[in-house]
């Protein structure tokens, strides 16, 4: 969830991808300590904020150790609160486009390269976890949106959620976790 400007705006997340270190082709890590990946290095608990395409960012939260890096991409919200303002700022009315993707969470939310580095929960950025028992089934697939580490099933989301990015049907390649 995020508080910017008095709005606060969030909801459940339904999908998230995994990057691990040096032995994850596809991780941002793989290719060794940078200047853009250097919150991957650090502690667990950080938000990692990049640009793609030289135009979309994407909000990923630490999950590793210091030296010992990885992150978890957060790739699609089934939105819960601040839906107007989360349409505002994608300039969309479709409920299921506003959150659903990467780059649509981010703008979403209002995350900005300024968030990269920031210790979580900050003041304007947390994650909140749900009190009871989590009912809903999780599975896990192949990374989308990548070209090395395919086959590496770390994209976890719940199938039944109409806010996943990509298409998944029920088919034998999901397995559930």
């Amino acid at each position: 969830m995020t508080k910017r400007s008095g709005s606060v705006c969030g909801g459940r997340i339904v999908e998230c991808e995994a990057y691990l270190g040096p032995e994850d082709p596809a991780s941002h890590a793989a290719c060794g300590l940078t200047d853009r990946n250097r919150y991957m290095f650090g502690p667990g608990g950080v938000a990692y904020v990049y640009m793609i395409y030289g135009m979309h960012l994407c909000f990923n939260v630490t999950a590793g150790k210091k030296n010992e890096p990885g992150a978890v991409l957060i790739r699609s919200l089934e939105p819960g609160c601040g839906i107007e303002k989360m349409k505002e700022r994608r300039g969309v009315d479709d409920l299921k486009r506003i959150t659903t993707g990467p780059a649509n969470l981010a703008r979403a939310l209002g995350i900005t390269l300024e968030d990269n580095g920031k210790k979580l929960p900050s003041e304007d950025i947390f994650l909140a976890g749900r009190s009871g028992t989590f009912e809903k089934k999780v599975v896990s697939t192949p990374r989308i949106g990548i070209s090395k580490g395919v086959h590496f099933r770390y994209r976890f989301l719940a199938p039944d959620s109409d806010f996943i990015s990509g298409s998944v049907k029920k088919t034998a390649y999901l397995k559930q976790i």
